[in-house]
């Protein structure tokens, strides 16, 4: 008694068969042009996190620099910095995921993380002692 079988479902399609595409809703994000955007605008947050701090600390606060404890809070400070840093390509992500974003809300969320990044380290400079 002979079975009668189908097409093999695990051959690969032919010419004449469609190849079916996934359903839009589990499309994936393209991850490497957004994080390589991303770290090439890391470049630029570092240099201007790195004047500013330098600025505040021999301009305005004299006193920390010959301070070891304070220098070690600032490497501390900037490696922090560079982790918050990651979660901007994660939204980034997200936003494209969802069919939200655009190149305009990259330049806003820079800016507005290097803005709130400066706020912060010039807040933990003036505070330093009390840290």
């Amino acid at each position: 008694m002979a079975m009668e079988t189908g097409p093999n479902p695990y051959a690969s399609p032919t010419n004449d068969e469609p190849a079916t595409q996934p359903p839009e809703s589990t499309v994936a994000v393209d991850f490497v042009p957004i994080m390589r955007r991303w770290e090439k605008l890391r470049l630029y947050y570092n240099a201007v996190l790195i004047l500013f701090v330098l600025f505040l600390s021999f301009v305005a606060f004299p006193r920390y620099v010959t301070d070891i404890s304070y220098w070690a809070a600032i490497c501390f400070g900037g490696l922090t910095a560079n982790l918050c840093f990651l979660t901007a390509p994660a939204i980034e992500a997200y936003g494209t995921w969802l069919r939200l974003w655009n190149g305009a809300l990259t330049t806003m969320l820079f800016l507005i993380g290097l803005g709130f990044t400066a706020l912060l380290a010039s807040l933990c400079i003036a505070n330093f002692r009390y840290l």
